[in-house]
């Protein structure tokens, strides 16, 4: 079986994709170096099917991941802030010891003397026989947080996602293009309260037409179809890859069809 683009883009079943990585030509053949993908999804929380908590999360994908591993259902994230507890997961250092809770500034500066020894977990792969290859938000600015240490880290890593003006224009994006785009008629919470919420604060609902797309596609859809592009390839060795969605996060931005969608 051969998963196809559009079935990919039609709808997110992300999940689904990685629990059949056999039959792509990303096989493995190395026993003892098996290729290793990392899912992550910015505010999935435990909105998932398989944990019986809430009955409006529809996932059968998803579950049928879990049914072939491990499901951890007492699983915590090590500080309640996205950039601390993404740094923490990917370097194996908990923020009380780092000292990394906010400002991915502060961390490059003190980078160096908290790290010591210690790799971040791409790094490890590649220096250990790996090709690293990465898209989404991996770490909180994306595929890095470290400028000087991102060749260390990714052998490959996807596009950026570009958002013309016109799209830009109809919200301050909260804090980054990432979060684009907006409906049609801006931020209902800066129409409504006015600019001095602009910074940051438009969680704005969207139901979204592909025309209020960048190209006609949401991130999420762009991260998935490299993702698909990459598994396809041939790989000369094991790989690392790490696929990081946004579709959860704030503020919801959604395609129309995927109002009702199965993940």
């Amino acid at each position: 079986m051969k998963l196809t683009k559009n079935k990919i883009l039609n709808t997110i079943v992300i999940a689904i994709l990685w629990a059949q990585t056999t039959t792509f030509k990303a096989q493995s053949n190395d026993n003892d170096h098996p290729n290793v993908i990392f899912i992550s999804i910015d505010d999935l929380n435990d909105w998932a099917g398989k944990l019986n908590i809430h009955s409006q999360a529809i996932t059968p994908n998803m579950d049928y991941l879990f049914n072939q591993g491990v499901l951890f259902t007492n699983a915590h994230c090590s500080q309640a802030v996205c950039t601390a507890s993404r740094n923490s997961l990917l370097s194996g250092i908990h923020p009380t010891t780092s000292g990394w809770y906010s400002s991915t500034s502060a961390m490059r500066k003190t980078y160096d003397q908290v790290m010591g020894d210690h790799k971040m977990l791409p790094q490890y792969f590649k220096d250990n026989g790996y090709k690293t290859l990465a898209v989404g938000k991996v770490f909180h600015g994306g595929v890095s947080d470290y400028k000087n240490k991102t060749q260390d880290f990714w052998d490959i890593t996807a596009p950026n996602y570009k958002v013309p003006k016109d799209l830009k224009d109809r919200g301050d994006g909260y804090g980054g293009t990432k979060f684009y785009p907006f409906p049609q008629k801006g931020s209902q919470i800066i129409n409504h309260y006015g600019k001095e919420y602009s910074n940051g604060h438009s969680l704005c609902y969207g139901a979204l037409e592909r025309e209020d797309m960048p190209g006609g596609k949401m991130f999420d859809e762009l991260i998935t179809e490299w993702a698909v592009d990459q598994l396809q390839k041939e790989h000369q060795k094991p790989f690392f890859m790490a696929v990081a969605l946004f579709v959860l996060t704030s503020p919801i931005q959604l395609q129309n069809i995927f109002l009702i969608y199965t993940i």
